[in-house]
Order: structure tokens, then C-alpha cells, then sequence
């Protein structure tokens, strides 16, 4: 369980990274750039966009680490769960 916790946090991050939330902002013609023309330049504080901005900038709290960690690790086993139904032991 420890690995998919390991993973749920890696890929979140690069995740973001590849939807164009960066460490040096919003990628050209990416899902972020067309997320924030949306707003038309008027991104809303605490909005889905400014808080995945600030993610991709900054990167993540040690709490929301743990969220994604913890979150993966009970994806990990759900799926680990069906895999074994499905296919046994």
C-alpha cells in the first residue's frame, strides 16, 4: 500500500505539470492556458485554476502531500482488491 501512496503523491504533481500548471507558470497552449482565458484575465481568488496555479508554482503542502499520498494508498488497495477477485491469488 506504501507504493501506490508513494505514487498517488508523484503523479499528482506530474500530472499538473503536464496539464501546464509549471513552476514557471501556465504553458502555452496547454489545458491550464485555456483554463485561464476563460476567466478573460480575471482569475477568481480560490478558484480551481488559482489553486492548481498556485500548486504547480509552489507545489504542495506537507498536508495535501498526504492527502494525494493517502488517496493513492486507498486506490492502491481498492484496485489491488478487484485485481484479486478477478484473478485470484
Amino acid at each position: 500500500m506504501w507504493l501506490s501512496g508513494f505514487v498517488g503523491a508523484v503523479m499528482s504533481r506530474v500530472l499538473l505539470s503536464l496539464l501546464g500548471f509549471t513552476r514557471a507558470g501556465v504553458a502555452a497552449g496547454s489545458v491550464a492556458a485555456s483554463m485561464m482565458g476563460r476567466y478573460r484575465g480575471s482569475v477568481g481568488k480560490g478558484s480551481a485554476t488559482a489553486i492548481l496555479q498556485s500548486i504547480g508554482t509552489t507545489g504542495m503542502s506537507c498536508a495535501a502531500t498526504v492527502a494525494t499520498a493517502t488517496g493513492g494508498g486507498f486506490a492502491g488497495k481498492i484496485i489491488h482488491g478487484y485485481l484479486l477477485t478477478w484473478f485470484g491469488q
